[in-house]
């Protein structure tokens, strides 16, 4: 080829990710509807390239990661009488290419037709968007920076004018899909023991024995061959969202945990390592070292995740009687007790920066800070000079009963880790922290999470009440009372740092942790006693110095934790939302986390896995 060849620039994503995944409330189908998503930018693109190309540079090589998939290649001294395509970067149900050689605008048309087709045909309900720029000049006056920054903002704006679906669902007497509400075609059965449920084309796919049999199982495996395949397992897989759930005791209720983490930062670090190759005149190590770029931020989120599966299943493996704790519940009165125990986590989304699992709802938050703290100890490669190789992220737990709609689930844990990152750059917008979030119920869910921490998490204490009240208590509780006029009040400490680089002196998770120990071993060992310091609490300070006096321990504060930086004998500190001019100051309740926690979340009993492979 010439020095200076035109190309084709082709940019793919998959949308309506949420939908297609978190649809349905069975966990066969999320599984399935994850694998998709995940086989459009992996093997379907690899076939489909294969078909129409004549050589490129993806091919699979057995491995779990999709950056493993690249192989050695330089598109700018192809063969220009043929046409070929370098994928620049794949996975995560995103797609840069390149294509050169002759006909390359129309071969790289090809490939999206020919993508779209498979995916209308087997994973119908999920989105393709896809947008080309054929005049891209290889070290040219626009350099491949500009241009990937152009497509996206093409595909947002193609996202923000896509119109809803108008289908024609069915004519004379139809009957609908279980899942999807779509037009029922078919009767399947999910197990052998089940009966038959009428389902649509796209919940028959999602649950095809094949998708879920070979390629799903093969992708955990990869994660962590320990479950299934170690000799000394007595671990399964669970793809039952109601057996996953009821793996605690039989007399508890049945929570699961919906946990989303994503990391923090990294648009901004693509912008920065595009700032380094802007004048376009070296465009082959752009592309080597934004390959590499992101294929980091998959490798260190699946390492970091392999290690918190390992963390649980040495744990449990170590100890018999937790074993016997999280031993899967006969699916009815009928069964007999199963051989092999259920692990209580289940990955559904894993092999991008972003990670969402579904465990007992027991296991979700220490899942997620374990996570959080494996991924701290991980470096991306590729990191422009100057900036921070930590892959920080936030993570989002949702709790909430079995039944509860898992796409509303998954979207309060979505924007339980936006609130932990925003968090994260309140206290310095250079610069990010390991934030996590979460949100525990018992019933439903109203409004979105803003509505539901000012509705449920803050107090409100009239001028009228504090004067009424603050005659009977001492002169610590009488200044903490009058702040309460002239400050906002928060009950909840959440969103917290996690890892001791990025303590916040207030907000940490170590202070919920030593709140929530002490209480369930040293002092209120009374469930009604907790409940009546949890409505305390709920009142402000004025309430919770009576609630010391009416117990009888007003003029002593060793019934109360020593938190770090943040001792206080009514349970409440000062805090600061920074980032604001000025700042604003707020009441912060040290104890109501830990009060709503109490007796329910577990700790992974086992030290870091260093050695991952």
């Amino acid at each position: 080829m010439t020095n200076n060849p035109t190309m084709t620039a082709t940019f793919i994503e998959t949308g309506s990710i949420q939908n297609f995944i978190f649809g349905s409330n069975k966990l066969r189908e999320m599984i399935g509807a994850s694998e998709l998503v995940f086989q459009v930018t992996s093997d379907w693109l690899q076939i489909v390239l294969t078909d129409i190309v004549a050589s490129h540079n993806f091919v699979p090589t057995g491995k779990s990661l999709v950056g493993d998939w690249y192989t050695d290649y330089a598109i700018e001294h192809v063969d220009a009488a043929k046409a070929h395509c370098e994928v620049v970067y794949a996975g995560g149900g995103n797609a840069f290419l390149l294509f050169a050689g002759q006909g390359h605008a129309k071969t790289a048309h090809d490939v999206v037709y020919a993508l779209s087709k498979r995916v209308l045909l087997d994973a119908p309900g999920l989105q393709l968007f896809a947008t080309h720029d054929h005049e891209f000049i290889w070290n040219g006056d626009r350099s491949l920076v500009t241009i990937r920054k152009t497509f996206s903002k093409t595909i947002a704006l193609s996202k923000s004018q896509l119109f809803g679906a108008n289908t024609l669902q069915g004519l004379s007497v139809t009957a609908e899909c279980t899942s999807t509400g779509l037009a029922a075609n078919q009767s399947i059965k999910d197990d052998d023991n089940s009966a038959s449920r009428l389902v649509s084309r796209q919940t028959a796919i999602k649950q095809d024995e094949t998708l879920l049999g070979k390629y799903a199982k093969a992708r955990l495996r990869g994660l962590l061959p320990e479950v299934e395949e170690d000799e000394n397992s007595v671990f399964k897989w669970s793809d039952d969202l109601d057996r996953l759930a009821r793996l605690r005791k039989a007399k508890e209720e049945s929570y699961i945990g919906v946990v989303h983490a994503d990391g923090n930062g990294m648009g901004k670090r693509i912008i920065a390592l595009g700032n380094a190759y802007a004048n376009g005149k070296d465009t082959r190590a752009y592309i080597n070292a934004l390959r590499a770029m992101s294929a980091s931020f998959a490798d260190t989120a699946t390492r970091a995740l392999r290690r918190t599966l390992l963390d649980v299943y040495t744990s449990l493996q170590s100890s018999t009687k937790e074993i016997r704790l999280e031993r899967a519940a006969p699916a009815d009165k009928n069964e007999q007790d199963p051989r092999d125990f259920l692990f209580p986590i289940r990955p559904l989304v894993f092999g991008g920066d972003d990670v969402t699992l579904v465990t007992v709802g027991q296991w979700g938050l220490e899942v997620a800070k374990r996570y959080l703290e494996n991924l701290a100890k991980e470096e991306l490669a590729e990191v422009p000079t100057g900036e921070d190789a930590t892959p920080y992220a936030s993570a989002g737990v949702a709790i909430v009963k079995t039944h509860f709609p898992l796409s509303r689930a998954y979207s309060v844990s979505e924007a339980l880790a936006k609130s932990a990152k925003t968090f994260a750059l309140q206290q310095n917008k250079n610069k990010y922290a390991f934030t996590l979030d979460w949100h525990f119920t018992t019933s439903g869910l109203s409004g979105n999470l803003a509505d539901i921490r000012a509705r449920e998490y803050t107090f409100n204490l009239t001028p009228q009440d504090i004067k009424r009240k603050v005659d009977q208590l001492d002169d610590e509780a009488q200044e903490k009372a009058r702040e309460c006029e002239k400050s906002f009040a928060r009950l909840n400490l959440r969103p917290v740092t996690v890892t001791d680089k990025d303590k916040h002196p207030v907000r940490n998770w170590q202070n919920v942790i030593t709140a929530q120990t002490f209480l369930e071993n040293k002092w209120l060992n009374s469930r009604n006693k907790l409940l009546r310091l949890r409505d305390a609490l709920r009142d402000g300070p004025v309430a919770v110095a009576q609630y010391r006096q009416l117990l009888g321990f007003a003029n002593s504060d060793q019934r109360w934790p020593q938190l770090n930086n943040a001792h206080s004998t009514d349970g409440w500190a000062t805090d600061f939302e920074y980032g604001k001019t000025p700042n604003i100051k707020y009441l912060r309740c040290l104890l109501f986390d830990a009060v709503e926690l109490a007796n329910f979340s577990v700790d992974i009993d086992s030290s870091a896995v260093e050695d991952v492979a």
